[in-house]
């Protein structure tokens, strides 16, 4: 288990790490993209489109659904679909947290960096700059970090709350499931430009440490462990 966890961690902190000690790699990476006169060549085809309508509206219908769930427990005095209250609030709170407040109040409108569909290199005007340096102007809604792939990495804490069966199957399924959603949307983003893969990695990291932090906060260490345990340890495979 302990192995498979830190390969996990590995495949998104090691090459953020990368990407930002060497900033050229996000410029090669989003490169393969672009073509010079086409732009980023498949921005506009509709399966990326509607993807990326899923990542902008997704965590908002997500949310309503939630906070709908959690008054239907309230007024019922009862789980629905065999989550409890507390359930419930664990998940608007990691999604208020996490891509709302960490995503887009912390970092988007606060980090500066240009998109790379808006930098020189690309065809844009705006300079490009590394992950890790902030840059002092006025933009919002900037590209560290992607709030696609917030609510596409918000996804796996479904997986924590999910009622788990002898076997933890569904837990285990939901959580890996849902990371790949979180990657597709990463990618899909990337492929349209919006995005270096450095945004999407940083909020890969950032989001997975807010549901993990909020989770251990919430239902005490030994739960969050016992989650990771069910979706890493070679007990549950076969």
């Amino acid at each position: 288990m302990r192995l498979r966890l830190i390969l996990f961690f590995a495949v998104f902190i090691i090459p953020f790490g990368i990407l930002c000690a060497a900033p050229q790699l996000d410029l090669a990476t989003s490169a393969l993209f672009y073509r010079a006169g086409d732009g980023f060549f498949i921005a506009d085809h509709p399966v990326l489109v509607s993807i990326h309508y899923f990542g902008v509206y997704g965590g908002w219908i997500l949310g309503f659904f939630c906070v709908s769930m959690l008054a239907g427990c309230i007024a019922r005095r009862q789980n629905i679909f065999g989550l409890s209250r507390k359930d419930w609030t664990f998940l608007i709170v990691t999604l208020i947290v996490g891509p709302i407040l960490i995503t887009n109040v912390g970092f988007k409108n606060h980090w500066g960096r240009a998109r790379p569909r808006e930098v020189t290199e690309f065809g844009g005007t705006s300079q490009f700059s590394p992950a890790w340096q902030p840059q002092a102007n006025s933009r919002t809604n900037t590209s560290f970090v992607s709030g696609d792939a917030s609510f596409g990495f918000f996804l796996p804490c479904l997986a924590y709350v999910v009622p788990r069966n002898s076997n933890s199957r569904l837990s285990r399924l939901t959580f890996w499931i849902c990371t790949a959603v979180g990657i597709l949307i990463g990618f899909d983003r990337l492929a349209m430009g919006a995005h270096f893969l450095s945004d999407v990695l940083g909020a890969a990291v950032l989001m997975t440490c807010a549901g993990l932090f909020i989770h251990t906060f919430m239902y005490g260490g030994k739960k969050t462990i016992g989650c990771w345990k069910v979706w890493f340890s070679s007990k549950y495979y076969g």
